[in-house]
């Protein structure tokens, strides 16, 4: 049994940040965007976090009293409302834009129509075209491309299917 630090340097598919096709790429730069918007919000609440802690911390002298409690402000309530609001706005226009490129991208016209169907532990792949069938391969001629649909029984989620990228 070979180790996963083995399979991890061998396989082609083992870095997320190299995306080998089209569509991956498109996936890959909207991953980025949500990884930067998800830093940019990491760096501004810790930084406030830590900027509350310093300037509020407890200093010898002080009195052990509370400070004069301040309730609601307008402006703080709309920024923390409509800001997340923003950015899932921005996430979720990106990602259907990229989902909308990658379903509508034309097929190429001599692709390989394949047809995956996922009963309980197995895959079955079918080429409509050549009327082979095979069991949990998918064999692409020549590099050829494909075009694949698929289906599954008792509505299990067909989610581990990986059709190999040109290599």
């Amino acid at each position: 049994m070979a180790s996963p630090g083995l399979l991890a340097a061998t396989h082609p598919v083992a870095n997320i940040f190299k995306p080998l096709s089209a569509p991956a790429e498109a996936i890959h730069e909207v991953s980025i965007l949500a990884l930067l918007i998800c830093t940019a919000i990491f760096l501004v609440v810790g930084g406030l976090l830590a900027y509350a802690v310093v300037r509020f911390w407890s200093r010898p002298g002080d009195d052990d009293s509370e400070p004069a409690q301040i309730y609601g402000s307008v402006q703080l309530e709309m920024a923390w409302t409509a800001i997340p609001i923003l950015v899932v706005v921005v996430l979720v226009v990106a990602t259907l834009r990229t989902t909308a490129a990658i379903q509508n991208a034309p097929l190429p016209p001599d692709a390989l129509q394949v047809r995956v169907v996922g009963p309980q532990w197995w895959w079955e792949i079918q080429y409509p075209g050549l009327g082979i069938v095979t069991a949990n391969e998918l064999h692409r001629p020549d590099r050829k491309n494909c075009s694949m649909g698929g289906k599954s029984f008792r509505r299990w989620l067909i989610v581990a299917l990986y059709a190999g990228q040109n290599r």
